[in-house]
């Protein structure tokens, strides 16, 4: 089964500050999940949460797209397929946290 989060953003930009609270709330949440995450799937790197960007994937085999949400964005829809991979844990709890903080729309579509 697919999961897939699509969000619509109502503002292009958010101010550093804001922007950056709402990544450190995401950080946050992503580790209380005690899930495996990274800046890729095959990266050692560490997953984003900073002023500009919020970026996750799962490691390894518990993997599927990349999560990326930037503070300045040229699009105003965007999605990310999760196939209930279990970093779609981390992806649920940023996306509550963008609808409530950032006014974000989300939905979520299994299939």
């Amino acid at each position: 089964m697919n999961n897939t989060w699509r969000w619509k953003r109502n503002e292009r930009t958010f101010g550093y500050e804001e922007f950056a609270d709402v990544a450190k709330m995401c950080k946050a949440a992503c580790v209380a999940t005690g899930v495996d995450i990274s800046m890729e799937h095959d990266s050692a790197e560490p997953a984003i949460f900073t002023k500009d960007t919020i970026r996750f994937n799962g490691r390894g085999d518990d993997h599927g797209e990349t999560f990326i949400v930037h503070r300045i964005e040229t699009d105003v829809e965007a999605f990310c397929r999760t196939e209930q991979k279990p970093y779609d844990k981390c992806v649920a709890a940023c996306l509550t946290i963008l609808k409530d903080n950032l006014k974000f729309d989300v939905y979520k579509m299994q299939g």
